[in-house]
């Protein structure tokens, strides 16, 4: 028959006659149909970190009535519970219990019950449910290391006890990793440094760390061939940031106003970049490391970035250096957190990538160069000497053929202009006079007075100056140029013919 409501100890037997019976009863509960029951649990899970704490609503039905939300219990195999509040559903025999779930540590399915404080006694009137206590998942700085392996990885798990540095052990796919040790510890955390093997293929792996009886925690490392710049154009250029490009790649996405300023990079196993913000350029001497120049925008800057399949072109403007030099430049990917390829979950530091152009790259001092000059005894009285290619008298200026770059009477003081190619830019007052560093000019050993410059560039100077050759004999003879703008001085050395008119 059906039997009533509430608790029953049932005796197995074999026979009708019961002389073959267990001989313990087995305790059995009818439940009634009004029984309490939890229908829901919201949110059902938790953080199982020691002190973390949850905030739950529990629908329960057919519990008896209360006036106090504090006549409300929970109970949990772990962990504990504080009731906070309790509303009744009008109309209807729906309790909604809100409550503070707090951890313990311990991770896994806690099996509860709801109850009214009066019926603690009573298992008929206790409503079952289940909460599930979850470890966040492991945080791993960084996420990412070269195919060599050696790289030094923090892993932070959220294990309450984890057991001595003896009892950890960590493997990526099949190799032992070194776990070097624990760093930080607490009630429901872990953290270690570990040493990642060496991996013979890029890609993910997956990788275990196991502590004290046999607890673990798996997650994703990606592995990943190591970027290096495979090409450099053009290889060289001036101390004023002037380079010349013959290649195609050099000028992708130049400007005219950067054409002759830039140099270009191609590098292998970078990773996709978006922007400029997400890399780091720096020149740096590989004579004296402590001479370099980062790209601020203002230095110097990326100006194009072009992402392929295999590769990515680089093109940046370059800086001015002080002296010639062999420089690498670095290029770093500073990028954004992200999680490996396949995801998962938890928190992921890339680590930062770095290549460098090592020795591809060269700042080389120009050599000034004489293209020519002009000798005139009458001036134009205006900023320049020579006017449409005349000079003050409407004649034609005196001018040297093939390697004499000049000719000038002896006996007749005027003036020659001198075109310069390589030499720095001189910065010149009003009067076209140095304002800093000194400038000379010499003809037949005899000092040529400056009277002037008439423009000066990075690329080219013109300037003026009054030969005095009445004690130099007639012949071909040496002159020079030279401008000393601070240590360094820079010559420009050419002939020319004194001769007796």
């Amino acid at each position: 028959g059906v039997l009533g409501a509430g608790s029953w100890s049932i005796i197995v037997c074999a026979e009708p006659t019961q002389t073959a019976c267990s001989p313990t009863p087995v305790s059995f509960h009818y439940i009634p149909a009004n029984a309490p029951i939890v229908e829901l649990v919201q949110p059902a899970r938790g953080s199982a970190v020691a002190n973390a704490a949850t905030t739950v609503q529990v629908s329960i039905r057919n519990l008896p009535s209360i006036s106090s939300f504090s006549e409300v219990v929970l109970k949990l195999a772990w962990g504990t519970a504080t009731v906070t509040g309790a509303k009744q559903v009008p109309n209807t025999n729906l309790l909604i219990v809100t409550a503070t779930i707090g951890a313990s540590g311990q991770a896994g399915l806690a099996t509860s019950a709801a109850y009214r404080q009066a019926d603690g006694g009573t298992p008929l009137m206790h409503a079952s449910f289940d909460f599930l206590f979850v470890r966040p998942p492991p945080e791993i700085s960084p996420i990412d290391g070269t195919l060599a392996g050696g790289s030094v990885i923090s892993v932070k798990l959220y294990w309450n006890d984890p057991g001595t540095l003896q009892q950890m052990t960590a493997r990526f796919a099949s190799s032992t990793a070194t776990v070097l040790a624990i760093t930080a510890k607490d009630s429901s955390s872990v953290t270690l440094s570990v040493r990642t093997p060496s991996a013979t293929a890029a890609g993910m792996a997956s990788v275990t760390v196991t502590g004290k009886d046999g607890i673990s925690d798996t997650f994703q490392f990606e592995y990943y061939h190591p970027p290096t710049v495979t090409d450099v154009q053009p290889r060289s250029a001036s101390l004023d940031g002037r380079a010349v490009c013959t290649t195609s790649f050099c000028a992708l996405g130049v400007s005219a106003v950067d054409q002759g300023k830039t140099v270009s990079l191609k590098l292998s196993n970078f990773p996709f970049v978006d922007s400029a913000e997400e890399l780091q350029v720096q020149f740096r001497s590989m004579v004296d490391s402590s001479l370099s120049k980062t790209c601020d925008g203002t230095v110097c800057s990326v100006r194009n970035i072009q992402n392929l399949v295999e590769d990515m072109y680089l093109t940046l403007t370059l800086p001015t250096w002080p002296s010639a030099d062999v420089v690498e430049i670095i290029v770093t990917f500073t990028g954004r957190a992200q999680a490996p390829v396949g995801g998962g979950m938890g928190i992921f530091v890339r680590e930062q990538k770095s290549c460098s152009s090592v020795s591809l790259f060269s700042f080389k001092m120009p050599v000034p160069v004489v293209l020519g000059t002009l000798w005139c005894l009458t001036c134009h009285p205006g900023p320049t000497c020579v006017v449409m290619s005349l000079c003050g008298d409407g004649s034609t200026p005196l001018s040297g053929r093939g390697s004499v770059l000049g000719l000038i009477p002896q006996s007749v003081q005027g003036r020659l202009t001198v075109l310069i190619d390589d030499l720095p830019q001189v910065s010149i007052d009003a009067q076209g006079l140095p304002v800093s560093g000194s400038l000379q000019a010499i003809i037949g050993g005899n000092a040529a007075a400056l009277f002037r410059v008439v423009f000066s560039t990075s690329a080219r100077t013109v300037l003026e100056v009054v030969p005095d050759v009445k004690s130099v004999a007639p012949a071909v003879t040496t002159a020079s140029v030279e401008f000393t703008p601070s240590l360094i001085a820079y010559t420009a050395r050419y002939s020319v013919m004194v001769y007796n008119d």
